[in-house]
């Protein structure tokens, strides 16, 4: 079966690029022929495009108490430039490789059907909130013109809540799914509600995967292992002390992921111009990991990584955390961090082999 995944695959976002590598890979895997199809959403687009402006559009449509923060980005991105262009060339790279298979040629909308498919799967990442996308993309409810299957896997929205303000969209596009799942048992729920069908929640595709399939990835020239990594998926004055606290305590360096420098923050421990092969690299290598990303989360568990998820408040990496058993690797303040309190991972990978097997039987069956 030729199976055609629509998801984020073109955000230069760490998590996104490797769970739609994780799914592709996981179909492979299962028998079928996976094909990433690149479609672009044009807001996702134009966020990470590899040159930084300023969008003097939206000066006529913000209120003026708010051109400050234009204003501010455009300063932030004279200062990230170089690296900003860096980290935009390896994202890219990674993508045409590993999710695209050299074949760069975009898909619109109308032309989805032609590339054949004999299933289509929209997930996993938030591809049904329309804060990221601008709108409800009807691509990724897959309310187009095709014969083949509808399958959704892992999709998941910042705000299950905010469904029921497009519920009328969500029945009407969702009811014509093969099979559906999703992410979050909350969504689940929501979404069995509102179709009457059933809904399976299933792992984000990067659990589908064992850590040996990442490390394949990895580039193999960085560093030494003794350092505490911090993952900054958005900028965070806690976890930016935390992350000092924990490499003050265990006397090694710290080394900061951000997707722009910091100029408030130390050069000579940022990094803002690598790409998702290195980003492995430096989970793995990492001593302690400190983040306030779900995906970050995510590889510090299967990399058996000591961690902290550090927000405040966040439905889908407190249910990831739950779900695992690992709660209290959820922090909101330096007070709370115990370098002493070590993660039983043998439980935890109990866990992640029931939850991967139920997650491979929906896929497989959707798919049989």
């Amino acid at each position: 079966m030729k199976v055609g995944i629509l998801t984020f695959h073109n955000a230069h976002n760490y998590g996104a690029v490797l769970q739609a590598y994780a799914l592709k890979k996981t179909i492979v895997r299962l028998g079928h022929d996976a094909v990433i199809v690149n479609y672009r959403n044009p807001i996702i687009d134009k966020k990470y495009s590899e040159k930084l402006s300023l969008d003097s559009q939206l000066l006529f449509y913000l209120p003026p108490w708010r051109w400050w923060k234009l204003f501010r980005n455009l300063l932030r991105n004279y200062y990230t430039r170089d690296t900003w262009v860096i980290q935009c060339k390896k994202f890219n790279d990674f993508i045409t490789k590993y999710l695209l298979d050299g074949n760069t040629e975009i898909i619109f909308r109308n032309n989805i059907d032609s590339i054949g498919c004999d299933a289509l799967i929209s997930g996993s990442d938030q591809i049904w909130s329309k804060w990221i996308t601008g709108t409800l993309d009807s691509v990724y409810f897959l309310d187009i013109q095709t014969e083949a299957r509808k399958i959704a896997y892992a999709p998941s929205i910042s705000n299950p809540e905010l469904v029921n303000t497009d519920k009328k969209y969500f029945k009407h596009t969702l009811t014509q799914y093969y099979r559906l799942s999703t992410r979050e048992e909350s969504l689940s729920k929501i979404i069995s509600e509102i179709t009457e069908k059933k809904v399976v929640t299933v792992l984000d595709p990067t659990l589908l995967l064992n850590v040996d399939e990442y490390k394949y990835l990895e580039s193999s020239h960085l560093i030494s292992d003794n350092f505490v990594f911090a993952y900054f998926v958005t900028e965070d004055k806690i976890l930016k002390k935390c992350a000092d606290y924990v490499s003050r305590k265990l006397n090694v360096k710290l080394i900061e992921l951000h997707y722009y420098n910091q100029k408030s923050f130390d050069k000579t421990t940022q990094k803002s111009d690598i790409g998702p092969e290195e980003f492995l690299e430096y989970i793995n290598k990492s001593k302690f990991v400190l983040t306030n990303s779900f995906h970050g989360t995510i590889l510090s568990i299967l990399y058996h990584k000591e961690f902290y998820s550090v927000y405040h408040s966040d439905s889908r990496k407190s249910n990831l955390l739950l779900k695992f058993g690992l709660e209290h690797r959820h922090i909101m303040s330096i007070d709370q961090i115990n370098l002493t309190n070590m993660i039983d991972y043998t439980s935890v990978d109990k866990i992640l082999s029931a939850e991967r097997r139920m997650s491979l039987d929906y896929l497989q069956e959707a798919l049989s």
